[in-house]
């Protein structure tokens, strides 16, 4: 299976912002997502912020303290830990992928314009996938939306 590499500079958006559509497109797809973030504390921050972003909707997702991973199809942890057979992967908040592979077919790492760790940090990670030869896609926030950048 090849995985492929997606970057996100976010250039008009918090991370808390821009997550929650990138997600719903998942979910349109049928797609089980696994949202890494740095603590605990994060994740029961954004699992609150899933169920309120929107007034007419909201994203079916579970976290620890939920329990039963087995059954969401979104499960925020900043544990290594994929209990819902996930394809898709969220590296957010200077998260990353413990270990050598994945078994992932999308990794999506989230930056933020203004975490300058975080930028060198994408960009030392992306540079090494491509080396590897792996497929690698940069996306940028726009006036527009999403644009794809080499």
């Amino acid at each position: 299976m090849a995985t492929e590499y997606r970057f996100y500079h976010l250039t008009r958006h918090d991370t808390f912002t821009a997550l929650p559509a990138l997600l719903e497109k998942c979910r349109e797809r049928d797609l089980r997502v696994i949202v890494k973030v740095d603590t605990q504390e994060r994740s029961e921050d954004l699992c609150v912020r899933l169920w309120t972003y929107r007034d007419i909707s909201f994203l079916p997702h579970g976290n620890a303290q939920d329990g039963q991973g087995d059954q969401h199809p979104i499960w925020i942890t900043h544990l290594s830990d994929v209990p819902n057979n996930a394809t898709v992967l969220f590296q957010t908040f200077g998260s990353e992928l413990d270990g050598d592979k994945t078994p992932f077919e999308l990794v999506c790492t989230l930056i933020e314009d203004g975490d300058e760790a975080a930028v060198l940090a994408a960009r030392a990670g992306a540079k090494n996938l491509q080396a590897d030869n792996e497929k690698v896609v940069f996306w940028q926030q726009g006036a527009q939306g999403w644009q794809q950048v080499s």
